[in-house]
């Protein structure tokens, strides 16, 4: 299931009903490729309240595609699930929000963050012909392997899609 190229097949997608997940995020809007600062601001905060990169999901909530976003317009919450509400009365400008339960197409993606071609395959090859169309809450993903000495050849990510199914 892992790929690096755009390779994917059909069987490559698997369906979850994705829980309700409490989640610590970090609001970024901007330019998608100076989004680093605010990873380096979210990572910060992990630091000064304890939690390890291998401590809860690590997710992107994409509100926006930055491919047809005006750069400002970009926009991206940074998050990690939590089991407890963090304290919002922080300097890092964390704050509590809510990925609601959803029926999702799944799809793992191994390699670099910056080249996500799983999102472009799930959208124009795999979401047109699947009987699907894409629900209200955006595309997020977990990033399943997280921390400072995992090298973008071996990253993983889960592509999840919040879907419905298409009634006629």
């Amino acid at each position: 299931m892992d790929r690096n190229k755009n390779n994917f097949q059909d069987k490559d997608v698997s369906f979850v009903n994705f829980p309700e997940t409490l989640v610590a995020a970090l609001e970024y809007r901007g330019p998608e490729h100076q989004q680093g600062r605010a990873t380096a601001q979210f990572i910060a905060w992990r630091k000064s309240v304890g939690i390890k990169p291998h401590q809860g999901m690590t997710l992107g909530i994409h509100w926006s595609n930055p491919m047809t976003t005006l750069p400002e317009n970009y926009r991206l919450d940074i998050c990690v699930s939590v089991e407890d509400p963090v304290d919002e009365a922080n300097q890092f400008g964390v704050i509590n929000k809510m990925v609601p339960a959803c029926y999702c197409a799944v799809l793992r993606q191994q390699g670099p963050r910056y080249a996500m071609p799983g999102v472009q395959w799930l959208i124009e090859n795999w979401l047109p012909n699947s009987g699907y169309r894409l629900s209200d809450f955006p595309p997020f993903f977990h990033y399943l392997n997280v921390g400072p000495n995992v090298i973008p050849q071996q990253m993983k990510t889960d592509l999840y899609f919040p879907i419905k199914q298409i009634i006629l």
